[in-house]
């Protein structure tokens, strides 16, 4: 069996348009689209009726486990209700205002730093360190570019598709030491199984990522094509407390990855996300991928 995995690889699925363009009223067309760019990822054949590695259980749910809460998490905006509920406001970013156009934005407003995301997709962000030299011009490129773009249509992932894009400014976070420390916890029915930490040097660039169990301790597993850090990272002190908050926000899902932030000892939430890497993730050595599919349970 082959197994091949990268950004680069997931780019060209794209580009190819092999799960783009999709009409949800022809789901046999959709399950076809999928199964030819999982196979161009992956190398081996999907099986939908008796899904083993994590990448087959992501695709089963991608395209059978669909619902109006699952979208409203997936949309950067409305999600802050859901966490509101679940574990209370002071875990959420600051935002400085929703917009549904970008002339609607009044800069003079904003701080000299902060974030310009838009709600419905994946990657759409523009990073402003300092307002003064911040190309308007080419952020409203983007941002229009994105409004106009239905992104769950674009790469098949229906939980994005009902969202109604909206731009959100929100505070521009950054760690004492310049770096910033993801955690992501992937969650398998509400419970959490292991995580991975990314390194940002920036917001928007991540330099390594490395797995670990619930302990604390590196797991001997590579994600994707990402270097794996190189620094022994200290388990932080409110780790449990991380672990009791992802739970929290995962029991509703059969999988969700809760992503959180440390930011100088303070947890803060990032994002909740159903279809890492659009489902193309892989784990290297190759046991792994049925290692973590066996903790999924789908719920038939």
């Amino acid at each position: 069996m082959r197994f091949e995995f990268g950004q680069k690889i997931i780019d060209k699925i794209r580009r190819k348009k092999q799960n783009i363009t999709i009409d949800w009223s022809n789901r046999k067309k959709y399950v076809q689209n999928i199964k030819k760019s999982f196979e161009s990822c992956f190398g081996y054949n999907l099986d939908l009726k008796n899904p083993k590695t994590f990448a087959e259980k992501m695709m089963w749910l991608r395209i059978y486990d669909n619902t109006l809460l699952k979208s409203n998490c997936a949309d950067k905006y409305k999600v802050r209700e859901y966490v509101k509920d679940k574990i209370g406001e002071e875990y959420l970013i600051p935002i400085y205002g929703v917009y549904d156009n970008f002339d609607d934005i009044n800069f003079n407003n904003l701080p000299n730093q902060f974030v310009i995301k838009c709600n419905h997709g994946s990657g759409y962000n523009v990073i402003v360190k300092d307002k003064n030299i911040f190309d308007k011009d080419v952020a409203k490129q983007k941002v229009d570019s994105w409004l106009k773009t239905d992104y769950g249509t674009l790469y098949g992932e229906i939980h994005y598709s009902s969202i109604q894009p909206k731009i959100v400014i929100e505070k521009y976070l950054q760690q004492l030491n310049g770096k910033i420390y993801d955690y992501k916890f992937y969650c398998f029915n509400g419970k959490v199984k292991f995580l991975y930490v990314a390194i940002n040097d920036t917001p928007d660039h991540i330099s390594a990522i490395s797995l670990y169990n619930l302990d604390f301790k590196k797991l001997p597993v590579k994600y994707g094509y990402y270097n794996e850090i190189d620094e022994e990272l200290l388990k932080p002190h409110n780790f449990d407390n991380m672990i009791e908050i992802a739970e929290k926000l995962s029991k509703d899902f059969i999988f969700v990855r809760v992503d959180l932030y440390n930011i100088n000892e303070k947890i803060i939430f990032s994002e909740l996300t159903f279809t890492p890497g659009g489902g193309y993730s892989n784990f290297q050595p190759q046991e792994w991928n049925y290692k973590l599919g066996d903790l999924l349970e789908l719920k038939r």
